[in-house]
């Protein structure tokens, strides 16, 4: 994987999910290219909960420190 920051985002992601599983479920792609797609799905879905807990870890710590409360 990639050590550089992405620029692709968890919303663009998910687009990308949804159009694997889309070409998954129309069973036109062979075994090899079904493969790909699954091991690429998997990909995106393990970056986009990376991401997701990263920005959960930042919300705990700005709550936790009151940083809300002015709001």
């Amino acid at each position: 994987m990639n050590e550089e920051k992405s620029t692709v985002t968890v919303e663009e992601r998910l687009t990308a999910i949804e159009t694997i599983i889309k070409k998954l479920e129309s069973g036109e792609p062979d075994l090899q290219e079904s493969l790909a797609l699954f091991e690429e799905g998997v990909r995106l879905v393990r970056e986009s909960g990376a991401v997701l807990s990263e920005a959960e870890t930042r919300l705990k710590i700005l709550t936790d420190q009151g940083v809300t409360d002015e709001f």
